[in-house]
């Protein structure tokens, strides 16, 4: 929406359509509106709610800034604010659970690529394809994918980078096209996207020793230092310290009252004060963003695993 100046009556007109647009949701009481939404996964819907919200907040400023003082009680734009946050949230929630799925649906088509291989090669002459290579390129697949599957951080930059390269082995020429001297120059490809992904298991083993072997926090972590925030420069013995302060108090509640899994916005509403305190304990800056992103991420994970031992 443009903030050029408007009119009283174009700010009126643009007021009618928000409360039209937002008419099924109640925009008086924010815990409410919050349950409203958090039931909602269609990221469409939310993106429209989103766009309505930011509608109001910027006519609200308009009005402030040009004197439309007649029109400040038409909507209660600081409630509205509020409510922005909300959406947030659960967007934010909604694209995590999208890049989740994207990566395993991804993984998943090359497990079966590879597991489908058909083994035949063409051959120029009968002294072209050398004793034993089509054995060593399948003994390197093999070690190649189980070593990729033993890695429990599919959105960690490095994994998606190798799987990548894995995905252009296969994609660059058809298993039956290829010479001896393309198995070759495979199975060193393979070789080095082995090497390198046994050296970020590697890695991931010694900060998930961090996280009392939890593979959740060992990811939340991950990504909490993916975000660059200068505040938190030289600070990992106090993530790690905020973010065991969460896993400790989040996993008592669990065992005391796993049905609160089965509400998820009520359990991610819980998890937001146990952010806010355990960072702050460890003198970890949290602005608004920050905190609503680290709370996506811890909700997404604790969602995601019970979700997957529900489905077993």
């Amino acid at each position: 929406m443009s903030t050029l100046p408007k009119s009283a009556e174009e700010i009126e007109v643009e007021i009618a359509e928000i409360k039209e647009k937002l008419f099924s949701y109640n925009i008086e009481n924010a815990e409410i509106f919050s349950e409203q939404i958090n039931v909602i996964d269609d990221k469409a819907i939310i993106l429209d709610i989103k766009r309505a919200l930011e509608n109001a907040r910027t006519l609200g400023n308009l009005i402030r800034l040009y004197g439309h003082d007649e029109l400040a009680d038409r909507l209660d734009f600081a409630k509205l604010k509020s409510l922005l946050t909300e959406v947030d949230n659960r967007l934010a929630l909604i694209n995590q659970k999208e890049a989740l799925e994207s990566e395993e649906a991804n993984a998943d088509l090359i497990n079966m690529a590879i597991e489908n291989i058909v083994f035949a090669f063409r051959k120029v002459s009968e002294d072209e394809l050398q004793l034993g290579i089509i054995d060593d390129f399948k003994e390197q697949i093999r070690k190649t994918r189980e070593a990729m599957q033993n890695n429990f951080d599919h959105a960690d930059p490095v994994y998606v980078s190798l799987f990548e390269e894995l995905e252009r082995v296969f994609k660059k020429k058809k298993v039956t096209e290829m010479s001896t001297e393309d198995i070759q120059q495979n199975i060193i490809l393979l070789r080095s996207i082995y090497d390198r992904i046994i050296e970020q298991n590697r890695r991931d083993a010694l900060l998930r020793a961090k996280y009392e072997e939890d593979e959740k926090f060992t990811r939340i972590h991950k990504r909490i230092v993916e975000m660059n925030n200068p505040e938190w420069n030289g600070k990992l013995v106090y993530i790690n310290q905020a973010l065991l302060g969460i896993k400790h108090e989040t996993d008592e509640r669990i065992l005391h009252q796993n049905a609160v899994l089965h509400n998820e916005p009520f359990f991610a509403q819980g998890i937001q004060p146990l952010v806010i305190m355990n960072f702050g304990k460890n003198k970890l800056k949290l602005d608004t963003a920050a905190a609503r992103q680290i709370n996506g991420l811890v909700v997404g994970e604790y969602v995601r695993e019970y979700r997957g031992a529900a489905n077993q």
